[in-house]
């Protein structure tokens, strides 16, 4: 069972990757200075 969580967790984190670098391929936009906000996410 142990296993199984540990595979089930690293599935969950390859398949969110695969999302993030989805948004790599996507056309850049131009924004206007200060017309935008960031945010940080922590490192894993």
């Amino acid at each position: 069972m142990r296993d199984r969580l540990g595979q089930d967790a690293y599935e969950n984190y390859v398949a969110r990757s695969i999302k993030k670098l989805a948004l790599l391929n996507r056309k850049p936009v131009r924004v206007d200075p200060g017309m935008y906000r960031t945010w940080f996410e922590a490192a894993r």
